[in-house]
C-alpha cells in the first residue's frame, strides 16, 4: 500500500488544532489527520490546498462503517 504524503499544516493552524484536541482531551501526535477531517472540500478548492486534501473520503468511510454496523444489528 502506498504511503500517503504528509500534509503541511501551518504553525498557527497546528496551534489551534492542538488547543482544540487538548480541550476535547484527545491525545495524538498526528495533527494532520484532524486537519484533514476538519477541511471541507469547498475550502480546499477555494484555497488550492490539493485535490484530495479534504474530508470527503473520510466521510464516505465513516458512512460505510456506520452502514456496516447497522446492517450487523
Amino acid at each position: 500500500m502506498a504511503k500517503r504524503k504528509s500534509r503541511t499544516v501551518s504553525p498557527e493552524r497546528e496551534k489551534n488544532l492542538r488547543g482544540l484536541l487538548k480541550s476535547l482531551n484527545v491525545k495524538t501526535e498526528n495533527v494532520e489527520i484532524f486537519d484533514l477531517a476538519l477541511t471541507h472540500k469547498s475550502y480546499a478548492n477555494e484555497n488550492y490546498i490539493g485535490e484530495n486534501d479534504h474530508n470527503e473520503r473520510l466521510e464516505y468511510l465513516g458512512d460505510a462503517v456506520l452502514s456496516l454496523g447497522i446492517a450487523y444489528i
